[in-house]
């Protein structure tokens, strides 16, 4: 059976698409929302529930690999449980960098990177990030570029502009590391906003510092121009992402998504968070990389960097 674990809404966006190949190809497969079974998931108390919770899961069942989306916390802590019972980790998104670490998801994707088995890369960038960490270490590496699975399952084509009037969507994040950089981001964004034009705000993740933005969503959303949404269904998203006039944001979706369906102008990359990513234009015939990326993930490799059960005691 394959497992295919995600924590928030970004990763099961980027692996529904693989999650439907799967299917497609009658393999057996589970998907494993850490944050149905994890209450307070955000909270780094609750990381040690995680990785008892995975453990448990990989007793339980017979697991052929796992497919995650690399970068998260709580992702890693689900890996290390995987990886200490042996079973095979495959890692998308793998090799992002940004210029300079702002969060700690920057840490957590390379270690993910170390104890998996293969690897999918978004961009060239990616690819060479990933190669190179593993080469240094003397680890064999077995990764594939392919494009960003997220759009695989969306007819582009197909997305009516939600809002008949002009609007600007706006999606931010915390800078997990500092709070001051945070502080700037929510200044730097209030000032970017325009109140006299309709505005469609997405609240970020809870990672630390989160209050500092969910603050501003709060005041802002005092204004008739204002929407503020927790959550939206993908294909809800990449409307009103595709029809708008500016996307004000710091999310990692502005070097993937967003490239294709808008102009460089029109992305406002906000702070440091991110900054320095390589902008990946994917053209429409690209899009369709979710059997591709499943092909890869059940190609048999020549070796493995470790053996069924190397690390169970």
């Amino acid at each position: 059976m394959i497992y295919f674990v995600y924590a928030d809404r970004a990763e099961k966006s980027i692996l529904e698409p693989v999650v439907k190949a799967t299917k497609q190809n009658k393999r057996m497969c589970k998907e494993l929302d850490l944050s149905s079974v994890i209450r307070d998931i955000h909270l780094d108390k609750n990381l040690s529930k995680i990785y008892d919770h995975v453990y448990s899961e990989t007793e339980n069942n017979e697991i052929d690999f796992a497919v995650v989306i690399g970068d998260r916390r709580e992702i890693m802590f689900a890996c290390l449980a995987f990886f200490v019972t042996g079973v095979k980790v495959y890692q998308l998104a793998a090799g992002d960098l940004s210029r300079k670490i702002t969060l700690v998801d920057d840490y957590f994707r390379h270690l993910i990177t170390i104890i998996s088995s293969k690897q999918v890369c978004f961009s060239k960038k990616s690819r060479r990030t990933s190669d190179d960490l593993l080469n240094v270490l003397g680890l064999e590496n077995h990764s594939i570029l392919c494009p960003n699975p997220t759009l695989s399952d969306i007819d582009v084509d197909d997305t009516n502009r939600p809002i008949d009037e002009p609007y600007d969507l706006i999606l931010l994040h915390p800078q997990s590391l500092s709070r001051d950089s945070t502080l700037s981001d929510s200044k730097e964004v209030k000032c970017l906003i325009d109140l006299g034009k309709r505005n469609v705000i997405i609240r970020g993740n809870k990672d630390l510092h989160f209050e500092i933005l969910f603050s501003l969503w709060e005041e802002l959303d005092l204004n008739d121009s204002v929407s503020v949404f927790d959550n939206l269904k993908k294909p809800e998203f990449i409307s009103l992402l595709k029809n708008c006039d500016r996307f004000i944001t710091n999310s990692s979706c502005s070097f993937y998504e967003a490239p294709f369906f808008l102009r460089e102008d029109q992305i406002l990359r906000v702070g440091n968070r991110n900054r320095g990513r390589e902008i990946v234009k994917y053209d429409k015939s690209q899009l369709q990389s979710s059997s591709r990326i499943f092909d890869f993930l059940e190609s048999v490799v020549k070796s493995e960097k470790y053996s069924s059960n190397s690390c169970s005691s």
